[in-house]
């Protein structure tokens, strides 16, 4: 009886071992470990595609005062597209207004990935059509860059688990676009960066 219990329960450990092992999307690397036997959740990669060194290093280092995200950057669009092909981010913070390609192109490209990354634009862009166009390239999120101080977490959070996410503020503009956002966009905390 004793020995029963122990192989069924030995069967069970294995049962949630081989569920564990095949509901873990990436092989084991870098960013998984083996302990125990057991594979870790993957971290989510992000990759910062930003010009301005300032604030790419601002958005990296708010990034990184979270254990949850391993983070690479991006100086250009075309570095932007190399780097995703390499890496295949979970998901790219993309600024509009980049040299040698703009956001919008490099989110169009981003989209043509055998596996494409969830985008979330930061920018101080904030007119309906820039919005609407940004939305309809396939991006999830849209944080403007005076806001990135308080929303660019509570951002990456939502679009990380396929919601929706605007700035305070461009709501109006969105929906004056013809957007269809989702309420999830209320996360915004009321603060402002003064980064810029």
């Amino acid at each position: 009886m004793v020995q029963q219990d122990e192989q069924n329960t030995a069967d069970g450990a294995f049962s949630i071992l081989r569920v564990l092992t095949v509901v873990t999307p990436r092989p084991i690397g870098e960013d998984n470990s083996v302990e125990n036997g057991f594979r870790s959740m993957p971290v989510p990669q992000i990759l910062v595609v930003e010009d301005f060194e300032q604030f790419r290093q601002f958005i990296l280092s708010t990034l990184r005062q979270s254990t949850s995200f391993q983070v690479t950057e991006a100086s250009n669009g075309l570095e932007a597209l190399q780097k995703a092909e390499e890496q295949q981010p979970d998901l790219v913070l993309l600024d509009i207004g980049l040299p040698d390609l703009n956001g919008i192109e490099v989110a169009r490209r981003l989209r043509k990935l055998s596996v494409p990354p969830k985008i979330i634009f930061i920018s101080q862009e904030s007119s309906p059509e820039v919005l609407r166009e940004a939305f309809n390239v396939g991006a999830l999120g849209y944080v403007h860059k005076v806001r990135a101080g308080s929303d660019l977490l509570p951002a990456v959070n939502a679009v990380l688990e396929r919601r929706r996410f605007v700035s305070k503020g461009l709501e109006m503009a969105t929906e004056a676009s013809g957007g269809d956002l989702s309420t999830d966009r209320k996360m915004c905390v009321e603060s402002i960066c003064k980064f810029l």
